[in-house]
């Protein structure tokens, strides 16, 4: 049986008080993530998604927007990297890197961006849409300050993984739990997107397949959200809004004027975009 609070649907147009708690805990800092401790360990982390801005952009460099900044490595690594960066979060002193010439740092939300339309040639967003209350509405403004022919790029989990669900439901998962745990939920466990129990997973992998089916049929998908839990520390995207997954931004962004150039990793087979556990997404503003 799935538990019914991860599988919680709300409409992206109403925000659930679950929600509106996580939103102000991203903007005071209180649930930011473990930061990492230097540019050696950020190149590191970070590498295939610099090399996945860097093949997309090719050889061309102008101003860039990372949305959902953090910790602000990233931002630094792409200005190193020889775009003119601005990087976005909620949290407005989260950032670890020293501003410079090429880096700014500003506080704002990915739901109303503080820029007018047309103002950067690159925007990108990384392990972020799926902590947006409405993704709709955060990818609309990201196209918006675009300019024409401008890189929309944006990376994060594939929460519709069918790959993911079935590593979630081996054994190598669970060698390390109490047995207790792995077919009982215990008070203060954690609710994960794909499940924490093994009957969640289950429950939640057949799901995921009807889900996956339904956006792959319908007109215009829909984003598929759930109720995160907000309960720190957030790992495993506990605290996800939205069910990310590559079909609806392959299917949706087109909606929005943005044609989609690249999906899935560019290492990786055709279609195999579908079934594993990342999403990554390139796509130009028409």
């Amino acid at each position: 049986m799935t538990s019914e609070a991860s599988v919680q649907e709300t409409s992206p147009q109403e925000t659930s008080p679950q929600e509106t708690s996580l939103q102000d805990l991203y903007r005071t800092g209180d649930a930011v993530r473990p930061q990492l401790a230097d540019a050696k360990q950020a190149a590191d982390r970070h590498g295939p998604l610099l090399d996945f801005v860097k093949r997309t952009c090719g050889n061309a460099r102008g101003s860039l927007l990372e949305v959902g900044c953090g910790d602000g490595w990233v931002s630094w690594l792409l200005s190193e990297a020889g775009f003119d960066v601005t990087g976005i979060d909620l949290h407005a002193e989260g950032h670890v890197p020293t501003p410079h010439e090429r880096l700014v740092f500003r506080q704002g939300s990915a739901l109303d961006l503080p820029f007018p339309d047309a103002s950067f040639d690159v925007v990108v967003t990384n392990q972020t849409v799926e902590h947006l209350p409405d993704p709709e509405r955060g990818l609309r403004e990201m196209v918006r300050v675009l300019r024409p022919r401008g890189q929309l790029i944006v990376v994060g989990p594939n929460l519709l993984s069918p790959l993911a669900s079935v590593y979630a439901a081996t054994r190598w998962v669970w060698q390390n739990r109490p047995r207790s745990t792995i077919f009982v939920r215990k008070p203060g466990m954690p609710r994960h997107p794909l499940g924490n129990t093994l009957p969640e997973v289950l429950g939640l992998m057949v799901r995921n397949w009807a889900l996956i089916g339904r956006k792959l049929i319908e007109p215009h998908p829909s984003f598929t959200m759930r109720e995160p839990d907000v309960v720190p520390p957030f790992h495993g995207d506990n605290d996800a809004t939205y069910l990310c997954n590559p079909i609806d931004l392959k299917r949706r962004l087109p909606d929005f004027g943005c044609k989609v150039t690249q999906v899935g990793a560019y290492d990786r087979p055709p279609g195999s975009w579908i079934l594993v556990g990342g999403t990554w997404i390139a796509g130009e503003k028409l």
